[in-house]
């Protein structure tokens, strides 16, 4: 039996931006869906709790009245894991609200790519905690 493909839905109100990371990240890999709002797909979480996709990917800024932030409260409630990508850090806040990882939007494609694989194969939707630096 062959494998199913992960399902990634993907959250930006740049049509461009979006079309461009599905075609990046490779339809032939995952099923992907974009959604342009964060309204969108909260929406769908909330009506259709049973079709949850393997992981988010929301832009921080996400047009109509929910942002990202909003998307990972709603993704963290659901049990989905999430990343979140932004042209300004604030990889600390998106941590607090759930996310997996953060990423810089002018982060190089091969980094954003093992970032998804990682939260991909991950098993668990929460946030592992921050271990202690083991600095000397």
């Amino acid at each position: 039996m062959r494998n199913q493909k992960k399902t990634i839905w993907l959250v930006d109100n740049n049509s461009m931006v979006a079309e461009g990371m599905k075609s990046f990240l490779g339809e032939d890999k995952y099923k992907i869906r974009i959604f342009p709002t964060g309204d969108a797909v909260i929406d769908e979480i909330k009506s259709k709790p049973s079709e949850k996709p393997d992981l988010i990917i929301t832009d921080r800024s996400t047009g109509g009245v929910q942002d990202g932030f909003a998307v990972l409260d709603a993704a963290k409630e659901a049990g989905i894991k999430a990343i979140m990508y932004s042209s300004k850090n604030v990889a600390v806040l998106a941590k607090k609200h759930g996310a997996f990882a953060f990423v810089l939007k002018d982060t190089n494609y091969a980094r954003f790519t093992e970032t998804v694989n990682k939260a991909l194969k991950s098993e668990s939707p929460d946030m592992q905690k921050d271990k202690p630096s083991k600095h000397r």
